[in-house]
């Protein structure tokens, strides 16, 4: 006789999804979950480790529905062809999973869900594709993915609630200028003087100390691209500058 000491809220559900497929109708999915995995040990003290963790963590109502809806969404994603060993690297569910729990992805996614069941009801599939190719690339494809680790997602979720970033990132396949779309205009202005500010920086520590660029038959060319290369962005610091009105 086995004894359940951790998991009795879950094998309750899986009894009454057995019980009631006139609400759980779902034939398939109900014969996924006929065999489960479990952990068998002899002696209750053995369990103590996985119940301290699991107390460790937490168990969240938000966070099972959370997983019920990345999962139902993935085998959406079968239904169109999208297949885990395609990604361009390493399949990660909680890519998906951290997309999707973005209120404006779920909207660009047209994404419903059963408020009861938890699982998907409704999405675009044309959109969902492109959110898989920009999680993960294809292989088959040959297209990389946009967000080379998960912490690019909270930003590409940015991308895609403003409509012209989105624009931006389906017609020129640039992340990085996908982006720039979110920004508010001020802001931008200032992170990106900060950016030529700090590459100037280094340009001068890394010319301390050192020679003049010789006007030498080996570098007269080198010393003439830099000049005019100067020239232009004194140029551009002007223009920006009365753009902006100092």
């Amino acid at each position: 006789m086995l004894l359940v000491i951790e998991g009795n809220r879950r094998l309750a559900a899986l009894r009454t999804i057995h019980s009631k497929p006139d609400i759980y109708t779902d034939a398939a999915a109900r014969n996924r979950l006929l065999k489960v995995p479990v952990l068998i040990r002899d002696h209750r003290e053995e369990t103590l480790a996985f119940v301290g963790f699991r107390q460790t963590i937490g168990d969240k109502t938000r966070d099972i529905a959370r997983w019920v809806r990345t999962q139902s969404l993935l085998e959406q994603a079968h239904e169109q062809g999208l297949q885990e060993d395609d990604a361009s690297k390493k399949f990660y569910f909680s890519y998906l999973l951290t997309a999707t729990d973005a209120p404006a992805t779920k909207r660009w996614l047209e994404l419903k869900d059963d408020e009861n069941r938890g699982v998907v009801t409704s999405v675009n599939p044309d959109r969902l594709e492109r959110l898989w190719l920009w999680l993960y690339g294809s292989k088959s494809q040959e297209t990389p993915p946009v967000v080379p680790e998960s912490r690019q997602i909270h930003k590409l979720n940015r991308v895609i609630a403003s409509p012209r970033g989105v624009q931006e990132l389906i017609s020129i396949g640039n992340f990085d200028r996908a982006l720039v779309e979110t920004k508010d205009r001020g802001e931008y202005v200032i992170e990106t003087l900060s950016s030529i500010r700090s590459l100037l920086q280094d340009l001068a520590a890394v010319l301390t100390g050192q020679d003049k660029l010789a006007e030498s038959l080996a570098d007269a060319a080198k010393v003439r691209a830099a000049k005019q290369e100067f020239h232009r962005v004194e140029k551009s610091l002007t223009d920006v500058k009365e753009k902006l009105g100092f």
